[in-house]
């Protein structure tokens, strides 16, 4: 009878799951991007997305190839929550410091000085070293709870004077208690994994909710988490080994008897107003940044090959699979500089539309054609484009 249970409600949400498929494809045809300036909105939420991929060498010809991908709460619910940064800056940086900036270019100067010119010989392959660090926001519940992936991976050569370490964690953090669990205080893993009938129709759910192909036997796998992605499924991510993990989405439903206490309180808790930090976070992120030319003479703009840049980012936005199960929010507002050489930098989204919409919004400004940039006085300047999203 349990098993017939199961399977029903894993039909449920198979059904459901493809319908918001259908629907999500239907909303991409008809997305719209309109620029605007960010003189009224207060964002409730703000969460910087860094990308930073780059060679480093020093004077004992080391070659350290850097890839930093970060998806960084600035301020949460009008709230800094510092214990929740503190926590990822020892996680990646070491670093007791709350601030990212100053965490991020300390680490890199262990590295050395960037490499910017062409290498005269081929470098020594037994002094490379590649680190990886890698942020990813897997669920967010406005005035709840929000949950990571957080990654630290060193693989240094044999001649690199660069230590080894791999850390990984998947978190999950309550706004409204400001505490964080990691995937073992909100899930009884044990119980399951003791009991052969558990144990197997586990395995099989795992399979069922693969986002992408695995190699190899589930019940041989790495197993982390649970993360919440919101109040009806959440994700674990599995592999042979730490370093090749795949995400696998469950519904939360038919395993609600092997959450653990804090996991169902989070669940049960009910959003509430948000509470101020003092001073409250500013809508423009880089108000207060003299680098940044805050009312241009004459605004950035796009245009690629007559292209507006409603008509770009729809004909190059994929909405991912993941889509289908963290629902999809109506509007949202992505703010973010263009340098004065028309590149597009520290994108910021401040009001989101899921985390992996989000994210696959921000891979096309990235990876967009060059802007003709802002000027005032007749010089190309930096300036902020914040541009409101709508579903309709």
């Amino acid at each position: 009878m349990t098993s017939l249970i199961f399977l029903y409600l894993c039909t449920i949400c198979i059904t459901y799951m493809n319908k918001m498929k259908q629907f999500l494809i239907a909303c991409l045809l008809i997305l719209g991007f309109t620029p605007a300036s960010a003189e009224t909105y207060m964002a409730r939420n703000s969460v910087r997305y860094v990308r930073h991929h780059a060679v480093y060498t020093n004077e004992k010809g080391e070659m350290n190839v850097v890839d930093i991908n970060l998806e960084w709460p600035e301020w949460l619910d009008f709230n800094l929550q510092s214990p929740l940064k503190q926590r990822l800056n020892q996680l990646l940086w070491y670093s007791s410091l709350e601030d990212l900036t100053s965490n991020m270019q300390a680490e890199l100067q262990n590295y050395g000085h960037r490499l910017t010119q062409q290498l005269d010989s081929l470098p020594d392959d037994s002094k490379f070293c590649y680190a990886t660090y890698r942020l990813t926001k897997l669920g967010f519940s406005e005035g709840r709870y929000v949950s990571f992936l957080v990654e630290k991976h060193i693989v240094p050569a044999a001649l690199s004077s660069q230590k080894a370490c791999h850390h990984l964690a998947v978190l999950t953090y309550d706004l409204q208690q400001q505490h964080l669990f990691n995937g073992e205080e909100l899930f009884k893993s044990a119980a399951i994994l003791n009991n052969d009938y558990n144990a197997y129709v586990f395995g099989n759910a795992l399979t069922a909710g693969l986002q992408q192909p695995l190699d190899g036997e589930i019940a041989a796998q790495v197993i982390l988490g649970p993360a919440p992605i919101n109040d009806e499924v959440m994700q674990f991510f599995i592999g042979q080994d730490s370093t090749h993990l795949v995400a696998s989405v469950l519904p939360i439903m038919p395993w609600k008897r092997f959450l653990t206490k804090p996991f169902k309180a989070l669940l049960k808790e009910k959003a509430l107003p948000a509470s101020y930090d003092s001073p409250i976070p500013m809508h423009n992120p880089w108000a207060n940044d003299t680098t940044v030319c805050q009312n241009p003479d004459t605004p950035a703009t796009f245009s690629a090959q007559g292209q507006s840049l409603s008509d770009y980012i729809t004909a190059h936005l994929s909405l991912p699979k993941a889509t289908e199960y963290e629902g999809l929010s109506k509007q949202g507002i992505v703010c973010f500089i263009v340098e004065n050489d028309g590149t597009l930098s520290q994108c910021v989204m401040q009001q989101t539309l899921s985390p992996s919409a989000d994210r696959a919004l921000v891979d096309v400004l990235f990876a967009m054609p060059h802007w003709k940039p802002a000027t005032q006085s007749g010089r190309k300047v930096r300036s902020v484009v914040q541009l409101p999203i709508k579903l309709k």
